[in-house]
């Protein structure tokens, strides 16, 4: 049993079957396949962040959780990484202290800003991407955009959220209706 807690299900759950994610469930997933576990979902809507980890807690502190590895909820206090994880850290935080200072030349902003900017004529280029709507045993597209920013803007998500999407074929819900996202045309 693992009890977890969020604001968000719509951000956390795509994580444990991300590819970067490297967590015991995401193992516990790949091992014993998505089809031996349950998922039992507990929603209070217009819940505080402070009541939802106070009701894992309560579920921590009163039922036996394998998978947990912290004893506190919404505190990492007590977890000790091993010695690899702390190189890993370390490693990219050096990298990321070497960035301090440094300043981007005209060019390179230049390209970021067309990139996040864009303009109006690239509103239209770049690869299709199709939406689908899931029902019981069967997907039926219903749109096409003419690439994954224009859809993006549609659904009301970050890009990078809709790429990991396309990615991964991960569905997803928005406002009670489930959702798959292709570069594919024809998904069955």
């Amino acid at each position: 049993m693992y009890v977890g807690s969020s604001i968000n299900l719509y951000r956390r759950m795509p994580r444990y079957f991300s590819n970067k994610s490297h967590g015991i469930i995401k193992q516990a997933l790949l091992k014993y396949g998505s089809e031996r576990f349950v998922l039992v979902l507990y929603l209070f809507p217009n819940a505080t962040r402070s009541l939802v980890v106070a009701l894992e807690q309560y579920m921590l502190d009163n039922c036996v959780c394998d998978y947990n590895i912290l004893p506190t909820a919404g505190s990492s206090a007590g977890y000790k990484h091993n010695d690899e994880a702390r190189a890993n850290m370390s490693a990219a935080q050096k990298r990321n202290t070497n960035r301090k200072g440094q300043t981007r030349s005209v060019e390179v902003k230049a390209k970021i800003s067309t990139s996040l900017l864009g303009n109006k004529n690239s509103l239209n280029k770049g690869k299709p991407v199709y939406l689908y709507i899931t029902h019981s045993h069967e997907l039926e597209q219903i749109a096409r955009y003419s690439n994954a920013s224009r859809l993006a803007e549609f659904l009301g998500i970050h890009r990078s959220t809709l790429h990991g999407y396309i990615k991964n074929r991960t569905l997803f819900k928005i406002n009670g209706v489930s959702y798959i996202v292709s570069r594919d045309g024809n998904l069955s």
